[in-house]
């Protein structure tokens, strides 16, 4: 298999509608009559930009949507996976049916935890039925920062005011005002009552001073808990050294400070993730390289080199690196600067976000010097972009090491719909027939089959009695309702399901495949091919 079947596959797929995602979803949408205006949920992402089509929950109930949006990953680690959550909780369309079922409060609790403050506030502006509630509007202003406002609420309310919903916010609130025995009486009252929520205990402590631990804590999960680890920071004697309690808007002011430290600085960058525009990076980027330095010391600080940049593990020497990026020069030394930054930025879970930063230097480097200096992170950045064309360029750039050379080819194939209607290619087919590589083969095929290629005789006798390979395993029944989602055409609910599907370890072959599939068949091409993609080149 060669990068050329994507070539000649997506030239056809050009002139066939079925490939048009809107033709494709047409395709498949029941059509029906809208009752009154308010049965549409609305939305900021539409076709163009991002999102799923407007009868994206066809098929799923509001019982069931309102069940798998409270399970989500609130930090997934996937860049793949964030996408197809934003794509769920930011489109407009057509409700799920039935009864409500607390459908509207799970979906805007989701968009509160992708940390984007302009899609929340726009779409709380556009849901005034669903911010009629208090608990949801104390929420909303918890993961705006607005933590008074939050306790001007729990002030005021009546109805309900001893569940634990507001008496764990007028805890916090009692902190905030300094009221420390109240916090304590109300935190007393919750333990006595049953109420069970280890985090929120621990971060209370911390706030009354009654543990000074340092442990790190998931916060991401609760607005609340981001409003708690705010104020812990804001208390700390030394605060955001470490960015295990930073949240991601508090992240954009550390980032921002010029007078912290650079360590700080650059935890903050990492956190704060897309609310910092690419404008505002670079500027805080550009701008660390001279964090502490005297006036008459700048220009010696600016007298940096490649040899400088590595010989560090600094924030001071990120920020050099990513000059280095930025300025060009030998494509050698602009590669290694690259690899280098995307190999930090990774291991501090913001891999997508340089790459992204780093696009248009990414795009000109030679596909000669990219294959030689870090085949793996170049590729898994074109694939993370969409970028076909950079792929088939590394896989002319790999003529004297044919098997790289192949598993190019396999991304480029999976990314650009390559499988659909073809085999498995020569490249497959040969593997399975050797005995040192037929695990990954046996893989390979699992995620070309569920793509939509064909088998051939030799391959199905090859395939035989193959076992599933290392990897966890999906129960079967969790696969049955994936499955059972994606026949439906039930959108949102297949990408749900395989989002929480592709949450914790690494599948195994078969259960990757069904995710796959269940994709590929509610017409999601995107995001089956995204990640079979990145699996293809995991064996690089």
């Amino acid at each position: 298999m060669t990068a050329f079947k994507t070539l000649v596959l997506t030239s056809v797929f050009a002139l066939t509608p079925i490939f048009s995602p809107s033709l494709a979803f047409a395709q498949s949408i029941e059509v029906g009559q809208l009752g009154a205006a308010q049965d549409y949920d609305a939305g900021v992402l539409d076709f163009q930009s991002g999102g799923l089509d407007p009868a994206l929950w066809q098929g799923t109930s509001a019982a069931m949507a309102t069940s798998l949006l409270s399970r989500l990953p609130s930090a997934p680690k996937n860049p793949v996976v964030r996408d197809m959550i934003r794509a769920v909780v930011l489109s407009a369309g057509v409700p799920p049916e039935g009864t409500d079922s607390g459908y509207s409060q799970a979906r805007l609790r989701s968009v509160m935890a992708l940390n984007d403050p302009q899609a929340l506030q726009n779409l709380a502006a556009r849901s005034p039925d669903v911010v009629a509630d208090p608990a949801v509007r104390a929420d909303l202003a918890l993961a705006l920062g607005e933590i008074e406002k939050a306790c001007t609420m729990a002030d005021s309310v009546s109805e309900g005011r001893g569940t634990p919903v507001w008496a764990r916010l007028r805890a916090v609130c009692h902190v905030k005002r300094d009221e420390i025995p109240a916090a304590e009486l109300t935190a007393n009252l919750l333990k006595n009552s049953g109420y069970k929520d280890d985090i929120f205990f621990k971060l209370l402590d911390r706030l009354t001073g009654v543990s000074s631990g340092a442990q790190s804590l998931d916060v991401s999960g609760d607005p609340l808990y981001a409003a708690m680890a705010a104020l812990i920071s804001q208390n700390s004697p030394a605060p955001l050294a470490s960015s295990s309690l930073m949240t991601p808007m508090q992240a954009v002011s550390i980032a921002k400070d010029s007078k912290a430290s650079t360590e700080a600085r650059l935890a903050a960058i990492f956190k704060a993730d897309r609310l910092l525009d690419d404008a505002a990076l670079e500027q805080i980027l550009n701008g660390m390289i001279y964090d502490g330095v005297e006036v008459e010391n700048l220009d010696a600080a600016s007298n940096f080199d490649l040899n400088t940049a590595l010989s560090s593990r600094s924030a001071k020497s990120f920020a050099q690196l990513f000059a280095l990026t930025r300025q060009g020069g030998d494509p050698a030394n602009t590669a290694k600067a690259a690899a280098e930054l995307l190999k930090r930025a990774q291991s501090a879970g913001a891999f997508e976000r340089f790459a992204d930063l780093l696009e248009p230097q990414l795009v000109l480097m030679p596909a000669e010097v990219k294959a030689q200096e870090s085949l793996k992170l170049f590729t898994e950045a074109a694939i993370l972009r969409g970028d076909i064309g950079a792929l088939q360029s590394l896989h002319g750039a790999l003529a004297d090491a044919p098997k790289k050379q192949a598993r190019i080819a396999l991304a480029a194939d999976a990314l650009g719909n390559g499988f659909r209607f073809g085999d498995l290619g020569r490249d497959i087919e040969a593997r399975l027939g050797e005995s040192a590589s037929k695990d990954r083969a046996v893989r390979d095929s699992f995620i070309a089959l569920a793509l939509g290629s064909t088998l051939s005789d030799a391959g199905a006798q090859a395939l035989e009695g193959a076992r599933s390979g290392t990897g966890r395993s999906l129960p079967y029944g969790d696969i049955a309702a994936l499955q059972a989602a994606a026949s439906a055409s039930a959108r949102a609910q297949t990408v749900l399901r395989s989002v929480l599907a592709l949450e914790g370890r690494k599948l195994d072959g078969p259960s990757l495949a069904a995710v796959i599939g269940a994709l590929m068949e509610a017409q999601l091409p995107e995001y089956a091919g995204k990640l079979a993609a990145l699996d293809y080149i995991d064996a690089l």
